[in-house]
């Protein structure tokens, strides 16, 4: 009698464990699911496929860009010059107007930004976007197609437009995966893009923007004109 009395409080405590388990399973949401919220992807792109976004620059291209940049010059130079990429996979060998080379690798980071690393350390962002068979890679205001509207890299963060309204997300510091959003005036008339975004350490004060639509993507003047990607010879 003894014994069962004893066993009879470890076999409640018990019970109620397994309750308490379930019921936290059963109700806990998919916000306490790792793989649930894993399965929506990024939180402001969604599940845009960045592993195509080398695909158009296989092979050898030339790119205009700063050299001093990217790889080591001597003497003056012009701001910008042409620049030969020879891309295998994600490594990358960049060769300068005066033959000076640098390798590395480039590394997608969003739907519209490449990153140039050497040894494994960042050395240089590059705006990337693609519009059939055409490119462009540089500096100087882009963005492109995201679902029925678009999404443009910006200073610290991106601009979405869901084809309605325009949001700011402000990546927080040292985090690719953590925003602060915020909704921003946008406007999409013909072939303009116009949006707003944050000026930097100043509360409350906006800088307006323009892109022109071209096809599939969304380009600043610098970057029509100066960094469209060119087959080498």
């Amino acid at each position: 009698m003894q014994i069962r009395n004893r066993l009879f409080p470890i076999v409640v405590i018990l019970g109620l464990l397994i309750v308490a388990g379930g019921c936290d399973k059963k109700g806990g949401g998919d916000s306490d699911n790792p793989a649930a919220v894993e399965s929506k992807g990024h939180p402001v792109w969604g599940e845009y496929d960045l592993s195509s976004k080398l695909k158009i620059l296989q092979g050898k291209s030339i790119m205009k860009l700063n050299a001093q940049s990217l790889v080591k010059i001597e003497g003056m130079r012009k701001l910008m010059e042409d620049m030969i990429f020879e891309v295998k996979g994600s490594e990358v060998t960049i060769t300068a107007e005066k033959g000076e080379t640098v390798k590395g690798a480039i590394k997608v980071k969003s739907p519209c930004e490449v990153e140039f690393t050497v040894g494994g350390q960042p050395k240089a962002q590059f705006q990337l976007v693609q519009s059939g068979k055409d490119a462009w890679f540089g500096l100087g205001g882009a963005g492109t197609k995201l679902g029925s509207g678009y999404i443009v890299c910006v200073q610290f963060g991106f601009v979405t437009y869901d084809g309605k309204k325009c949001t700011y997300h402000k990546s927080k510091v040292g985090r690719q995966t953590e925003f602060k959003t915020q909704e921003v005036k946008c406007s999409l008339e013909g072939e303009q893009f116009k949006f707003q975004i944050p000026k930097f350490m100043k509360e409350g004060e906006f800088e307006d923007k323009t892109l022109k639509v071209v096809g599939e993507v969304l380009l600043s003047e610098q970057m029509e004109t100066d960094h469209k990607v060119r087959p080498a010879p």
